[in-house]
This record gives structure tokens, sequence and C-alpha cells, in this order.
């Protein structure tokens, strides 16, 4: 069956019927790559929320880190269709499972911080910083935090959190500013 689709979609260039050929492949061996050219030639056909729907799909086969671009590609189809929270939503539940995923907690961070939605970066960075095994990266968290507390969170009063060789909650609740 995967050689019909991959010959409708190649050499006959009939992308409908490569279609029906790669949902037989994904529903009976679910396989990831089917399920990425799904994604892929929903998205060429105009039809985004039928690509998330395989890219979803991806999500739950293979390996964390194996499945980092579908997670990528699954959250800028959501942007791209103006599904704002469902690409964070999909960015976090990836996270969960791959925290080591430095690509995801970038971008993740990038969503927030266009949103400015300074509360969520926060907690982004912060865990981000606990997660991450380069120091470059928690230097920048740790500046962009400080950033965010003197800057935008001052006026919360809410805790910020300190440095303490990683991340962690102060064990007296110092303020913002």
């Amino acid at each position: 069956m995967e050689r019909a689709a991959v010959v409708f979609e190649y050499q006959l260039g009939d992308p409908a019927r490569a279609i029906g050929a790669y949902e037989k492949v994904a529903n009976l061996a679910a396989d990831p790559m089917a399920m990425e050219v799904l994604a892929r030639l929903y998205e060429a056909a105009g039809e985004p929320l039928a690509a998330a729907g395989w890219l979803e799909q991806r999500m739950s086969t293979g390996a964390p880190a194996e499945r980092r671009a579908a997670v990528v590609k699954l959250a800028q189809t959501y942007l791209e269709g103006g599904q704002r929270h469902r690409a964070v939503a999909a960015l976090e539940r990836a996270l969960e499972e791959d925290p080591e995923a430095s690509v995801l907690w970038t971008m993740l961070a990038r969503l927030h911080r266009e949103a400015a939605h300074h509360e969520a970066l926060l907690r982004v960075l912060s865990a981000h910083a606990m997660h991450t095994q380069d120091p470059e990266t928690l230097i920048a968290c740790a500046h962009e935090v400080l950033a965010l507390c003197q800057d935008k969170l001052a006026t919360l009063r809410r805790p910020c959190l300190c440095w303490s060789g990683r991340w962690a909650w102060p064990r007296r609740r110092r303020l913002c500013a």
C-alpha cells in the first residue's frame, strides 16, 4: 500500500489518491512517516485542520526525541490556522514527555513573549532553565527572568525566582522590585 501511495503522489501526481493510500498505511500500521506525509499533503491541499489531526496522531508514536519536528510543525500549523491556544497546548504536552527539547522550549517562550503573557513566560523560562544542560541557555533564561521580574511583574508583587545554581523558589518569599 505504501508503494501505491508513493506512486500516486510522485509518479502520477494524484494527491487525492495518495492521501487515500497513505491513510490506509497510517491506520493499519500506525506508521509515523505516513502520518507526516499525510500532514504535508493535507496542508498542500489547503486543509490545515486535517493536517493538524495527523500531526496530533504522530505525536503519540515513536520516542519523544523523534517527535520534535512533528510537534514544531503541529504548532506552526495551529498558528497558521489562528489557533494559538492549541499551539501552546501541543508544545506543553510534548514538553511534559520531552523536557530536554530546547527547540520546543524556545518556541513556547516565543509564543508567550509575543502575546505578552509575562507570567506564563516566567514559568516557561524557569522550566527551560531546569532542564537545559547548556550554560549559555541557563544564563539567557536567568537574564530574561530577572528583566521580567524587574520590568513587567514588579507591580504584581509576586515572588520571583532566585539563583541557586539552578532555579528554585526562595526559602523566604522575596518580592520583585
